[in-house]
């Protein structure tokens, strides 16, 4: 049997005043977005609940490898836009975060 033990995770919110879609409705497409890239992953639920100073609900938490952090990255990004409507922005704001630590671990390009 195989164990993982995932060093990475990402925390999932819901926007109270949000048009996009909720995490618990589109995880499973989530899921199957990871798995058809061959990225192991778990799900858990978040510890703290509470709303965030923001407004932001933690609803669920997706872990993973850190080996896998750009490909999830990506995933990840696809399935805000697609599936849970988020806007473009949002998205390519979060995106230059994942290139500015790609590049200071790595220092390629």
């Amino acid at each position: 049997m195989k164990m993982n033990v995932f060093d990475n995770l990402v925390t999932m919110y819901d926007v109270a005043d949000s048009d996009t879609k909720g995490v618990n409705e589109t995880v499973e497409v989530l899921d199957k977005m990871l798995t058809d890239a061959g990225i192991a992953h778990a799900f858990a639920l978040p510890l703290d609940t509470n709303a965030t100073e923001d407004d932001k609900y933690p609803v669920m938490i997706v872990m993973f490898m850190e080996e896998d952090y750009l490909e999830f990255a990506l995933i990840y990004a696809r399935y805000a836009l697609k599936v849970r409507g988020v806007k473009e922005s949002k998205i390519a704001d979060c995106l230059l975060k994942v290139a500015s630590r790609y590049v200071e671990k790595t220092n390629e390009i």
